[in-house]
């Protein structure tokens, strides 16, 4: 405005005024520019017109003087300040001093380098570099780098939109220039994707929303979206839980909310507006996990995650978990960018951190002889033998000619040799141009993998195009992911590293030619074949077809009016086949090679097809308005959803080794499942700005859900509201702290719900009646089929557990966003957890309800330097640190659990649980002790000396889900060179291992090497002197210490929880990026990194790492089953992985 006043006065004034005819009285030290400004203006009747962001550069003034003529003192005033004035008319104009730069002509060289986002190190593109004084300039590419010829004393101007504009003199000697440019005030600003694509200033923002970029995640090439993510976002828990080549994954954010057996607490997936969703429901969540591998990482431009549920209310329960918004490249503006990208990565075994194994006994009875020493087995596959002597041993059975096999009796490392080095290489061809109303990307991807175990293999193919176009006030965009991933894998072996260490299993690799490999001769009754042997025969081939297609239709009918449709459907389809060769054995084996190989084993086959596919459809009408001081913003929309899962199975035992069902010795076994669910829902938000410093949003959405009783249908209503306030603009006293570029608080509120009812659990359902069920006969020998109703009675009034959370956060830069801290804290409260109810189904009441309350609550901090040191010769160096707690409380659960909800249930052989209990975490560990007496010390035998286990008394004890989490970035870059670091730890969690229990059992454990099995003392133990009182031991041993007495530690359950505490150093990468002058090449980078390179873990974590649960191979179809995925790692376990490799870039 003040500028339009000012040409509309130059034009319209022609009266001169007398600059000299006024004259100015003000004394004072170091008065600001702005104090002055309004002397003048009150003592002369002159207006002074200015930019205020002029003024930043200005310094304060000591001002003495008397009647001094009004340009004597201007120009005394602005002698030395970066300003210049002129007077026309009443008006005094202010402007910036014009920089002269003198030099001599020299001799000109090219000088490259790389524009970059100095909070995040993110590249800009479509910075404009000039020579200050000369039209000579150029434009960034994507990548922020640039290429002009200069002379030595020339300046560089650097501007880009919202970005403070940068100065810097050319010197000799200076080839490459790391230009580091800071967000303007304007840039703190920054677009948000929110809800539905809803694009606001972050400023606007209620709520706390985190912004990856897609270098960040590929920096490591860490060959999917997940891996990319973990550790980079406070708050965000990804966890790899398997070591095969498409690795299983937990994501949480901000912890659960539920704790029902069926309770979802994964977050939804976005691609590009696109709902990657199966359904809300834990069964229905859990088959998108896969599917998000199938989207390339180097598509991707950037990954917004809406923490909470209060920066996704709009999305109703499936958001409630948070969201993940994935969005990816488009063409950039200019000539046609091409780009190539070749990746080999390695994977190995990490055993740096395996403890637990004993490398000193061999294979035994579990009996000892009369010195106590282990008596030695050649066909047992447990530890309990004696100690290794290195001599020469028989192990198996005798061969048709009487002879054994012969080995060594001393440590091998065969078996962490068995595993081999898993290799990928990966190849990324992008296309992409775009113009003032057309743009165009394409990627191409392909992946070729092998694995862990011997003829595991992986092929993976992506396609993805987007394209736009914009034609008056109409637009298109389309969104196209199309990829197409087989994999043949073998079996998951549940004790190879279990194996006593002395048994040479490298040697069995040829089991066609090699006697003592073959399965007539293999060393083991138990395990009848090598791994090798077992590897070969079983193979599951799999092809999984995934597409993602979505249209974004705009129409702009009027400036304040936008109209957006965004169908879109998502198909994945997985075929499975897994075939097992059938097994001959010789009569001589029959008769002599033990229980296991008295009859051959049949082939076996097992046929699957999984299809999900979901239609989707979002209506968006935005109205923006302005009325003085106000902004208004309304949308309202609807959502249309229907989501389609099938799942066909059969299997067999084929006669001849043909493997298609037709030929099963016996009538094949067949399924079928299919599930329709339907979602239809309409919502509303509208937001209030007060002179861009204030701001109010309120949103509701009500949902008709066909998963719920009909009578139910409509009635899910969920509201909300979240305000922003902006103190340094609103409060006048900050606004003198120039070192404060922002302080901002804001808070939020809302209900909205986890829609965990599973599809037809609201109505009564049929199921195929199997004999003998009563009180149904089954099928008769007519062939007459029977149906009985499926185990449990529907509940029409079982409604969407409600839920009511509350953000209350704070954010503030300093120094130019040089530094920055943002601050949140959250609670969450769950008033109706989805429960069953123990009672009679006969009885006809309902056997599921409402009946469990839950609260959810925790804080995040994140800390930014960008940069911390920054010098003239190009060296940066920036870091961000994330702290985050997440606890949980369980206020009241169903009075028919008697305070303890069991989500796993202890039993023999697998003595340990997980329940929810009231007033306690979800989730803890059920567990068993030794018998203990009022002192805590371990009763044991008197004559024995052997402790037992107390099964009558259940112990609670740990958490399955850690309470503080975090990272750390450091990067460092100077004239090419980068280093990037990342750090992640968790702790607070346990973690329960079930390979220990096992090995305990099976004399693998190192805790079996006590003092060397001889007997001894248990430790901190006492027994009853037949009088009832407990007296310490200390004279009676135990009768041995081997088999028999482990035999007594292995029902203790406690002894196999320990601590999940890390600490990982996740990604080091170190890169070099240098420029062409070619017309073909612009560019190639070239870097080298590694993931897991350091782990950290707790001292009683002999197992390696905690969040690792499954081991290579198979594992099955459904990635998440439950809640419990996570708490316990599995007997196939294995200590840790760590990844290396090298990536090329080319930029054409």
């Amino acid at each position: 405005m003040r500028l339009t006043f000012l040409l509309l006065t130059v034009t319209f004034l022609s009266v001169h005024a007398s600059g000299v005819s006024q004259s100015i009285t003000l004394s004072g030290k170091e008065l600001s520019l702005k104090k002055i400004f309004a002397a003048i203006e009150q003592q002369t009747g002159y207006v002074v017109f200015y930019n205020s962001e002029l003024l930043k550069e200005g310094k304060p003034v000591t001002v003495q003087a008397e009647n001094m003529p009004l340009s004597e003192f201007l120009d005394a005033m602005f002698k030395d300040q970066p300003l210049m004035y002129k007077i026309t008319d009443k008006v005094i104009a202010l402007s910036a001093k014009p920089i002269l730069v003198y030099y001599s002509p020299k001799i000109q060289t090219e000088v490259s380098g790389k524009v970059l986002n100095a909070v995040n190190n993110e590249p800009i593109a479509s910075a404009t570099i000039k020579i200050k004084g000369q039209g000579t300039g150029v434009i960034s590419d994507a990548g922020g780098n640039f290429r002009l010829n200069v002379t030595p004393g020339n300046v560089l101007i650097i501007t880009s939109l919202q970005y403070e504009t940068q100065e810097i003199k050319i010197i000799p000697n200076q080839p490459f220039l790391t230009i580091m440019m800071h967000p303007s005030v304007t840039k703190l600003d920054e677009t948000v994707v929110t809800a539905f694509g809803i694009e606001k200033s972050s400023k606007e923002i209620g709520y706390s929303v985190a912004k990856v970029s897609g270098e960040d995640i590929n920096r490591a090439n860490s060959g999917n979206l997940l891996t990319g993510l973990a550790g980079k976002v406070s708050g965000l828990n990804i966890a790899t839980q398997s070591a095969d080549m498409n690795p299983q994954m937990r994501v949480l954010i901000r912890g659960i909310r539920s704790f029902g057996a069926s309770s979802n607490n994964q977050p939804l997936f976005i691609l590009n507006g696109t709902p990657l969703s199966f359904g809300s429901d834990q069964a229905s969540a859990s088959l998108i996990m896969d599917f998000i591998n199938n989207i390339n990482p180097a598509d991707i431009e950037n990954v917004t995650v809406l923490k909470g549920a209060n920066g996704t209310a709009l999305y109703g329960p499936e958001g409630v978990n948070g969201v993940i918004i994935i969005t990816t490249k488009k063409g950039q503006k200019g000539k046609p960018v091409i780009n190539f990208r070749n990746s080999i990565s390695f994977q190995r075994l990490d055993f740096r951190n395996d403890k637990s194994k004993q490398r000193r006994f061999g294979t035994g009875t579990g009996l000892t002889d009369a010195n106590g020493n282990g008596v030695f087995s050649a066909t047992d596959v447990n530890g309990w033998g004696p100690a290794y002597d290195g001599k020469m041993v028989p192990i198996g059975r005798a061969d048709e000619n009487g002879d054994f096999q012969q080995v060594t009796y001393s440590d091998k490392k065969d078996a962490r040799r068995f595993f081999h080095v898993a290799r990928t290489i990966q190849n990324n061809l992008s296309v992409s141009q775009s113009d003032a109303n057309s743009d165009f990307y394409l990627g191409l991807n392909e992946v070729n993998q092998t694995g862990l175990v011997p003829g595991d293999k992986q092929d993976a193919t992506n396609i993805f195009f987007s394209g736009g176009r914009r034609m008056g006030k109409f637009s298109v965009q389309i969104n196209l992911n199309y990829s197409r991933t087989s994999a043949v894998k073998g079996p998951t072996f549940d004790n190879i590293l279990s194996t006593p260490t002395y048994i040479p299993l490298l040697s069995y690799k040829d089991y066609n030619n090699n006697e003592w490999a073959d399965n007539n001769h293999y060393w083991s009754d138990n395990d009848v074949m090598s791994p090798y042997q077992r590897a070969d025969i079983y193979r599951k081939r799999s092809t999984d077809n995934a597409i993602v297609a979505g249209l974004v239709l705009t129409a702009k009918p009027f400036p304040w009016l936008t109209i957006t449709d965004k169908p879109s459907v998502v198909y994945d389809g997985i075929y499975q086949k897994a075939t097992t060769a059938p097994v001959n054995f010789s009569d001589f084996a029959k008769l002599y090679g033990g229980s296991n190989r008295y009859r051959d084993q049949l082939a076996s086959l097992q046929e699957q097809t999984r299809t999900n596919n979901t239609l989707n459809n979002d209506l968006l009408i935005t109205a923006l308005n302005h009325a003085g001081n106000f902004n208004f913003r309304t949308t309202i929309g609807s959502s249309v959803k229907e989501n389609y899962y099938k799942l066909l199975s059969g299997s067999g035992n084929p006669i001849v080794p043909v493997y298609n069902l037709s030929f099963s010795r016996d009538i094949p076994y067949g399924s079928e499942e299919s599930l329709l669910t339907r979602n239809y829902s309409f919502f509303g938000t509208s937001g209030i700005g007060y002179k861009d410093r204030v701001f109010l949003e309120l949103m509701a959405r009500n949902d008709w859900d066909s998963k719920r009783a009909r009578v139910g249908r409509g009635k899910d209503l969920y509201i909300g509201g979240n305000t922003s306030v902006i103190l340094n603009e609103v409060i006048p006293s900050l606004k003198q702290y120039r070192w404060l570029t922002r302080l901002q608080v804001r808070a939020a509120v809302n209900t909205t719900a986890n829609m965990n009812i599973e599809p037809y659990q609201s109505e009564r359902t049929l199921s195929l009646a199997y004999s003998n069920s009563f009180p149904y006969p089954g099928t008769t020998d007519q062939g007459v089929l029977s149906y009985m109703y499926i185990d449990g009675n529907p509940n029409p009034s079982l409604k969407p557990e409600k839920i009511l959370s509350q953000e209350y956060g704070a954010s503030v830069s300093l120094w130019k966003n040089r530094a920055s801290l943002d601050f949140t804290y959250y609670t969450q409260r769950n008033n109706g957890v989805i429960m069953k109810v123990k009672i009679p189904w006969l009885s006809g009441g309902s056997t599921i309800d409402n009946l469990g309350i839950m609260k959810n609550y925790g804080w995040e901090a994140d800390l930014k330097f960008a940069p911390i040191i920054q010098t003239k010769s190009g060296f940066v160096f920036s870091a961000d640190i994330r702290l985050a707690m997440n606890d949980n409380k369980v206020i009241s659960i169903s009075d028919a659990y008697d305070g303890v909800f069991p989500l796993k249930t202890a039993y023999y052989g697998s003595n340990y649980g997980i329940v929810a209990r009231t007033g306690q975490r979800a989730f803890e560990y059920q567990i068993y002790d030794f018998k203990r007496d009022p002192n805590g010390r371990v009763v044991v035998n008197k004559t024995t000396g052997m402790p037992d286990t107390d099964m009558d008394k259940e112990m609670y004890a740990g958490r399955t889900l850690p309470k503080y989490t975090g990272g750390m970035n450091l990067n460092f870059s100077y004239k090419g060179f980068s280093l990037a670091v990342l750090g992640e730890f968790n702790t607070g969690a346990m973690h329960y291992s079930e390979l220990g229990q096992y090995d305990i059992m099976q004399g693998m454990s190192v805790y079996t090497t006590y003092n060397d099995r001889k007997p001894f003392i248990f430790p901190n133990s006492s027994y009853d002197d037949g009088t009832g009182k407990y007296v310490p031991n200390t004279d009676v041993y135990t009768k041995n210490a081997n088999q028999e007495l482990y035999s007594h530690y292995t029902n203790s359950s406690v002894n196999y929880l320990t601590k999940a505490n890390f600490f990982k150093i996740r990604e080091v990468v170190i890169g070099y990026e240098r420029f062409f002058k070619t017309k073909t090449i612009k560019k190639i980078n070239l870097s080298i990194y590694g993931r897991n390179v350091f782990n950290f873990y707790s001292k009683d974590n002999i197992y390696g790492d905690p969040q690792l649960i499954k081991g290579p191979g198979d594992r099955g179809y459904r990635t998440i089953p439950d809640n419990l995925t996570g708490s316990a790692g599995g007997v196939s376990t294995v200590p840790g992985v760590a990844q290396y490799g090298f990536i090329t870039t080319v930029s054409f």
